[in-house]
């Protein structure tokens, strides 16, 4: 005879990944109590030029710590949104009490208010922390600069532009030649 339903076990019994706890409060440390990096977030929430419009109230850490949940595990906001109501460790990390619940509009609408010019500073306070701590010597940024092998023909120059040139062209006779369009090679 075929069951109906399966007995499915709890998901309490699971425990979250240890070393995701270790990396959210170890980041949670560096932000804590750090007035100089929630006072540039806090500007961007508050800005006049944008009063007009209704922002859901969110402390400037709350969205800054999401802001760096999305940027850190690369999620797009839906997820985000899932993983904050799923995952105790975003939520415990976020600073977002039990009945907070953020759709995926709420948190574009937030995160998206600070400025690339504020995450820039941030970068900067970040990297004079870590100097003065001594963990890391900050003198140059590196960027990843990785290259991808692509077909490109021989010359790159001057014949690249003159291919598409001649493929339309081509395209435009065959058409003419099915009484299609009346089209001439004007190319030289």
């Amino acid at each position: 005879m075929r069951r109906d339903q399966e007995n499915q076990s709890l998901f309490s019994g699971l425990w979250p990944d240890p070393r995701l706890i270790r990396e959210l409060k170890a980041v949670s440390k560096i932000f804590d109590g750090d007035t100089a990096i929630l006072d540039l977030v806090s500007k961007d929430l508050c800005d006049t030029a944008n009063s007009g419009q209704w922002a859901p109230s969110l402390s400037a850490e709350q969205v800054l710590r999401v802001a760096i949940l999305k940027s850190w595990h690369h999620l797009s906001y839906t997820d985000l949104a899932f993983h904050l109501i799923d995952s105790q460790s975003f939520r415990r990390f976020a600073c977002l009490p039990r009945h907070e619940t953020l759709s995926a509009s709420r948190l574009r609408e937030n995160i998206g208010r600070i400025q690339p010019a504020t995450w820039q500073r941030i970068n900067r306070l970040l990297d004079q922390r870590a100097a003065r701590q001594g963990l890391e010597r900050v003198r140059k940024r590196q960027a990843d600069a990785t290259t991808v092998e692509s077909p490109t023909d021989y010359p790159p120059d001057s014949q690249l532009s003159s291919d598409p040139a001649q493929a339309v062209t081509q395209t435009l006779l065959r058409l003419a030649r099915q009484r299609m369009t009346n089209s001439r090679n004007r190319r030289r």
